[in-house]
C-alpha cells in the first residue's frame, strides 16, 4: 500500500463508516461550490451592463468597472479578488475570508484524494468546524445580499419593516434542505456536527 495514504482496510467493510464519510464529503463539496459560485458570480453581475446568451442561459460580460474594482484586487486569483471585494463592501470579515480560503484547500484535498479521505475519516475539530463555519457564512452572505443589494434596487414599499432573519434565496433554501436531509437527524453519526448546525439554524 502506498505510504502516503493513512488508510485502514478494516473500515472499508464498515458500510456505516463509509456512508458517513461519503455523505459528509459530498455535502461539504456542494456547500463550498455554492459559496464559491456566489462569491464569484455576484460581483460580476453587480457591475455588468451587457450580457450574452449561451445554451439558453444569460451570462454577464466583464466590463471595465468589474476589472478595476474586483479583478484588480488580486490579479492572479479571481476567487481571492472577489473575496477581497466582499470584505471591502463590509459583507465579509477578515476571519471569515480566511475561513473560506481554508475551506477551498480542504475541498481540494477531498476531491484530489477522495478514496484516502473516505477511508481516513472526517476530523470533527478541523473539517467539521470549517464546514459549519462556511455554511453559516454562505447563509449570512445570501441574506446580506438580499437585504443590501437586491431589495434596495426593487420597488418594495416599507422596506424597513421587513424581517430578513429567516429570509434566504431559493438556492440557499435548496442547500439547507440538502444539509437537513444528509446530516441532521443522524446524531449518532454526526453528533459532533449537529449541535453546530442547529446553532446556525436557530
Amino acid at each position: 500500500m502506498d505510504g502516503k495514504y493513512n488508510i485502514h482496510l478494516g473500515d472499508f467493510f464498515d458500510k456505516n463508516y463509509l456512508r458517513v464519510n461519503i455523505d459528509f464529503i459530498a455535502i461539504y463539496t456542494i456547500v463550498f461550490e455554492e459559496l464559491r459560485r456566489f462569491i464569484l458570480d455576484k460581483p460580476l453581475w453587480f457591475f455588468a451592463d451587457e450580457y450574452h446568451f449561451s445554451d439558453g442561459t444569460l451570462h454577464p460580460i466583464e466590463n471595465k468597472s468589474y476589472k478595476e474594482k474586483v479583478l484588480a484586487l488580486h490579479k492572479k486569483d479571481r476567487f481571492v479578488a472577489s473575496l477581497q471585494w466582499f470584505k471591502n463592501i463590509g459583507a465579509l470579515s477578515e476571519s471569515e475570508a480566511e475561513t473560506v480560503v481554508k475551506a477551498r484547500t480542504s475541498r481540494g484535498e477531498f476531491i484530489h484524494n477522495t478514496i484516502s479521505s473516505v477511508l481516513k475519516g472526517i476530523s470533527p475539530e478541523e473539517n467539521g468546524k470549517i464546514f459549519a463555519e462556511i455554511l453559516g457564512i454562505y447563509f449570512t452572505l445570501d441574506q446580506w445580499w438580499i437585504e443590501n443589494i437586491e431589495l434596495p434596487s426593487m420597488d418594495v414599499e416599507d422596506q424597513k419593516n421587513l424581517d430578513f432573519k429567516d429570509g434566504f434565496s431559493l438556492r440557499a433554501y435548496f442547500v439547507k434542505a440538502l444539509v437537513d436531509m444528509l446530516l441532521l437527524g443522524r446524531e449518532e453519526s454526526y453528533n459532533w456536527l449537529s449541535k453546530k448546525l442547529k446553532e446556525i439554524y436557530k
